[in-house]
């Protein structure tokens, strides 16, 4: 059998018939073909319009390696090719590359967290591919922030001022910045309002607290919790002492004497200190404290 060429120019974009009549042409003894079977083709060199890119949406911050991207569908029977790279002027090699996507979403999981831009362009059934859609950007990141590390007040701290201000260091988010601190106090938390490193919290009961503070990125990811601190709220006065020894009014010629009181009920603190030494005259005596061990001062009078 003989085969012919022939070209045909379409007039434009659609369906470009084909008929073949009888005798139109003739072999070299003079017979003359049949007629042929119809049959057309599509003639179509447009192409598609970029698709639009849905999720994840630009500037996306995840804490998840495993992604699943999808975006509008330009039109219907069309394939996607779609690019993800570190580079938004996406230099060959990619991160990762499929040119024969069938439908308008795609799952693709990460080796690392990172910084990442993806794009995707769409093919029609005439194997024309359009533009590609404008770069999204995406940074993954699925660290916990560093924790953070208590400041004040000191652990351990006795205070009668029942409005605290709590302090920590900052936590390093990584990839992403911090979101903000959840301060724990007695096991109830709570949030700071934005990503500062200190908490006002006033009109304490007096009694003994445990706080600790964690960390949350913007990417949802949280840090642990900071060893907890203690502190104790006491606003209640010590009980007044009584004098025990030496006998109120005595006579002695003993130049050193032990000055010797009750306890005193500290209530929430225990541990009182005595904060005034006094060098005191009366009439012709003076009294010189000489030491102190535990509530007993040693006193030496000299006339």
């Amino acid at each position: 059998d003989n085969v012919y060429t022939f070209n045909v120019t379409p007039a434009g974009q659609g369906a470009v018939t084909v008929d073949i009549d009888a005798g139109v042409a003739q072999d070299a003894a003079g017979n003359p073909n049949t007629a042929a079977a119809q049959f057309s083709i599509t003639f179509d060199n447009l192409t598609p319009t970029a698709p639009s890119l849905v999720t994840p949406e630009n500037e996306a911050l995840l804490n998840n390696l495993a992604v699943s991207f999808t975006w509008t569908e330009p039109e219907s029977g069309v394939t996607y090719h779609i690019q993800i790279d570190n580079e938004a002027s996406f230099t060959a090699p990619y991160v990762h590359e499929n040119t024969a996507v069938t439908d308008n979403s795609h799952p693709y999981t990460f080796g690392d967290d990172g910084i990442y831009y993806w794009r995707v362009s769409a093919v029609d059934v005439a194997m024309n591919e359009g533009q590609f859609s404008d770069n999204f950007k995406l940074t993954l990141d699925t660290a916990a922030p560093t924790v953070p590390l208590l400041v004040s007040p000191a652990d351990g701290l006795d205070t009668s001022d029942n409005n605290i201000p709590f302090d920590w260091s900052d936590a390093d988010g990584g990839l992403t910045p911090i979101l903000k601190y959840e301060v724990e106090i007695n096991g109830t938390p709570e949030n700071t309002t934005d990503n500062t490193s200190s908490l006002v919290a006033s009109e304490f009961p007096e009694g003994s607290y445990t706080w600790r503070v964690r960390a949350y990125d913007n990417a949802g990811n949280v840090s642990a919790y900071c060893t907890s601190w203690e502190f104790t709220i006491d606003k209640t006065a010590p009980t007044v002492p009584s004098l025990v020894s030496p006998a109120d009014g005595l006579d002695t010629n003993d130049s050193s004497q032990a000055l010797d009181w009750s306890d005193s009920d500290g209530g929430l603190t225990n541990f009182i200190r005595f904060l005034r030494h006094e060098v005191m005259e009366e009439r012709f005596w003076t009294v010189q404290i000489d030491a102190r061990n535990g509530r007993i001062l040693t006193c030496k009078m000299q006339p």
